[in-house]
Protein backbone atom coordinates (compact mmCIF):
# COMPACT_ATOMS: atom_id res chain seq x y z
CA UNK A 1 0.00 0.00 0.00
CA UNK A 2 2.99 2.31 0.83
CA UNK A 3 3.47 2.76 -3.25
CA UNK A 4 0.38 4.24 -3.63
CA UNK A 5 0.73 6.13 -1.04
CA UNK A 6 4.00 8.36 -2.34
CA UNK A 7 2.29 9.80 -5.25
CA UNK A 8 -0.52 11.26 -3.15
CA UNK A 9 2.07 12.80 -0.55
CA UNK A 10 4.10 14.34 -3.25
CA UNK A 11 1.09 15.58 -5.04
CA UNK A 12 -0.31 16.91 -1.42
CA UNK A 13 2.93 18.43 -0.52
CA UNK A 14 3.09 20.85 -4.52
CA UNK A 15 -0.11 21.93 -3.34
CA UNK A 16 0.95 24.41 -0.76
CA UNK A 17 2.74 26.80 -2.46
CA UNK A 18 2.27 30.71 -1.41
CA UNK A 19 4.49 33.78 -2.42
CA UNK A 20 4.04 36.77 -0.35
CA UNK A 21 5.40 40.50 -1.10
CA UNK A 22 5.98 41.68 2.30
CA UNK A 23 8.26 45.02 3.11
CA UNK A 24 10.49 45.11 0.53
CA UNK A 25 10.98 41.34 0.47
CA UNK A 26 9.76 38.58 -1.91
CA UNK A 27 9.07 35.16 -0.06
CA UNK A 28 8.07 32.11 -1.22
CA UNK A 29 7.04 29.36 1.05
CA UNK A 30 6.95 25.22 -0.49
CA UNK A 31 5.52 22.60 0.55
CA UNK A 32 3.59 20.69 3.11
CA UNK A 33 5.37 17.54 4.63
CA UNK A 34 8.43 19.17 3.91
CA UNK A 35 8.64 22.95 3.91
CA UNK A 36 10.82 25.49 2.22
CA UNK A 37 11.21 29.10 3.02
CA UNK A 38 13.17 31.47 0.11
CA UNK A 39 13.15 35.26 0.60
CA UNK A 40 14.61 37.65 -1.77
CA UNK A 41 14.99 41.49 -1.08
CA UNK A 42 13.54 43.32 -3.89
CA UNK A 43 16.35 46.04 -4.30
CA UNK A 44 18.25 43.49 -4.89
CA UNK A 45 15.88 41.60 -7.73
CA UNK A 46 17.63 42.04 -11.10
CA UNK A 47 15.40 39.81 -13.26
CA UNK A 48 11.62 38.86 -13.09
CA UNK A 49 10.92 36.46 -16.32
CA UNK A 50 7.54 33.91 -16.94
CA UNK A 51 8.32 31.15 -18.94
CA UNK A 52 5.31 29.12 -20.84
CA UNK A 53 4.91 26.00 -22.61
CA UNK A 54 2.52 24.82 -25.20
CA UNK A 55 1.40 22.58 -22.08
CA UNK A 56 1.38 25.55 -19.71
CA UNK A 57 -0.23 28.17 -22.38
CA UNK A 58 -3.54 25.63 -22.87
CA UNK A 59 -3.96 25.36 -19.12
CA UNK A 60 -3.62 28.95 -18.12
CA UNK A 61 -0.70 28.67 -16.26
CA UNK A 62 3.16 29.37 -16.09
CA UNK A 63 6.84 29.23 -14.76
CA UNK A 64 7.98 32.65 -12.42
CA UNK A 65 11.87 33.21 -12.49
CA UNK A 66 12.80 35.91 -10.42
CA UNK A 67 16.31 36.18 -10.11
CA UNK A 68 19.29 38.16 -8.14
CA UNK A 69 23.15 38.53 -8.69
CA UNK A 70 23.88 36.11 -5.79
CA UNK A 71 24.22 32.66 -7.02
CA UNK A 72 21.44 30.93 -4.79
CA UNK A 73 19.36 33.87 -5.39
CA UNK A 74 16.98 32.11 -7.77
CA UNK A 75 13.28 31.26 -6.95
CA UNK A 76 11.69 29.24 -9.83
CA UNK A 77 7.84 28.87 -9.05
CA UNK A 78 6.13 26.14 -11.61
CA UNK A 79 2.86 26.23 -12.85
CA UNK A 80 1.01 29.43 -10.87
CA UNK A 81 -2.06 30.74 -12.21
CA UNK A 82 -1.85 34.16 -14.21
CA UNK A 83 2.10 33.98 -14.16
CA UNK A 84 2.47 37.51 -15.84
CA UNK A 85 -0.42 39.50 -13.87
CA UNK A 86 1.82 38.12 -10.44
CA UNK A 87 5.03 39.15 -12.43
CA UNK A 88 3.76 42.12 -12.96
CA UNK A 89 2.70 42.94 -9.08
CA UNK A 90 6.64 42.37 -8.43
CA UNK A 91 7.57 44.72 -11.39
CA UNK A 92 5.08 47.30 -9.55
CA UNK A 93 6.24 46.64 -5.84
CA UNK A 94 9.80 46.95 -6.85
CA UNK A 95 9.22 50.29 -8.50
CA UNK A 96 7.45 51.37 -5.12
CA UNK A 97 8.85 49.46 -2.81
CA UNK A 98 6.22 49.52 -0.28
CA UNK A 99 5.82 48.18 2.88
CA UNK A 100 2.05 46.99 2.76
CA UNK A 101 1.75 43.22 2.68
CA UNK A 102 0.43 41.29 -0.27
CA UNK A 103 -0.82 38.07 -1.45
CA UNK A 104 0.30 37.63 -4.92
Amino acid sequence: MLPFLAPLFSWLDSTRTELTLEGGVVRYRHGLMNQTTRALDLKKLQDVRVERSLTQRLWGVGTLVLETANESGRITVNDIDDAQRVADRIMTACRTEGNTTQNV
